[in-house]
């Protein structure tokens, strides 16, 4: 299930527990990889702490920053991430904080 395999992986890849909040869920598309995606929202005041098996590296960087980031250089993203990022930013989710 969608839901218990999110928090699995928050844990596992880092370290992270707590409310998940289902925003959408996607359907299977070339953005998608042909994956069906569901975006969750976590709020919590805990670091993240990147399992090195998992991720290499990992940054902090505004809503903002990122959309003007995948607007220069959308090649540094996977064409998810974008669709899930344009997505947020256009929904009652984000409230522009």
């Amino acid at each position: 299930a969608y839901d218990a395999a999110a928090e699995r992986e928050l844990a596992e890849e880092l370290s992270l527990a707590g409310e998940l909040e289902r925003l959408h869920k996607f359907p299977a598309s070339a953005e998608t990889s042909q994956e069906h995606t569901v975006l969750y929202r976590l709020v919590t005041d805990r670091p993240p702490r990147f399992d090195p098996e998992e991720i290499e590296s990992g940054g902090f960087h505004s809503l903002a920053a990122l959309a003007a980031w995948i607007e220069r250089s959308p090649d540094d993203f996977t064409p998810c991430f974008g669709l899930l990022l344009r997505w947020y930013l256009q929904s009652d989710s984000w409230d522009g904080a």
